[in-house]
């Protein structure tokens, strides 16, 4: 085995074994040399030199770009649509969901193999003491998660890991669950208005027991 080869090794230096170890230990040394002083790489850095896509080629904290479009041209922050910042969105819906990845499984791959699903916590929602008592909700209860796209039920965990206004919830394959549904159908398909990325990360929601 390994552990007994390598244990004759240490044991027997002028062994034909200790002897096959010298021998690649030294071939490894003179490898590590030979990339110490053999440039096969050069470091990444994209932007020592500036070289910004903006007109200056600089990072600029104010855009001529940006006014050109009929916007801000100094960064600031702007409450989303769907944020807890945003009074007349969260009157209705004030949580924000952090639907956050699994740990054991990504997305859905392997979160069908029982050995993933028994070191993976799912179905879980977890909310602040203070959101708790507001709805009246304990540990181990089940809760409805619910906006204007669709809801989901879950199982409260309240255990103070998130702050107050925010709630959290592991994506899982919804065919595990026990009405068939994941997070995903609580969250958003809208672009953001630059770049056109994802917005799924921005979602307000209500809890209520169930």
């Amino acid at each position: 085995s390994g552990e007994s080869r390598d244990h004759a090794l240490a044991v027997a230096p002028g062994h034909a074994l200790g002897r096959e170890a010298a021998s690649i230990a030294r071939n490894a040394s003179s490898r590590n040399q030979e990339r110490e002083t053999r440039n096969d790489f050069e470091f990444f850095l994209p932007f020592a030199e500036g070289n910004f896509p903006t007109p200056s080629g600089k990072a600029e904290l104010y855009s001529a770009a940006l006014k050109a479009q009929g916007l801000d041209p100094v960064a600031s922050f702007i409450p989303g649509q769907e944020s807890r910042h945003n009074r007349h969105r969260a009157a209705d819906f004030p949580l924000e969901l952090l639907a956050r990845k699994a740990d054991n499984h990504l997305n859905t791959t392997f979160c069908n193999l029982p050995g993933h699903q028994k070191m993976e916590e799912s179905h879980v929602l977890e909310l602040s003491p203070a959101d708790a008592v507001l709805r009246r909700i304990q540990d181990g209860d089940t809760v409805r998660v619910f906006n204007s796209r669709g809801e989901v039920r879950l199982t409260a965990r309240v255990d103070g890991a998130v702050r107050a206004g925010v709630v959290a919830a592991k994506l899982n394959w919804s065919r595990l669950a026990p009405d068939q549904k994941s997070i995903n159908v609580l969250t958003s398909e809208t672009l953001t208005e630059i770049g056109a990325g994802p917005t799924f990360y921005s979602c307000l929601v209500q809890v209520e027991r169930a």
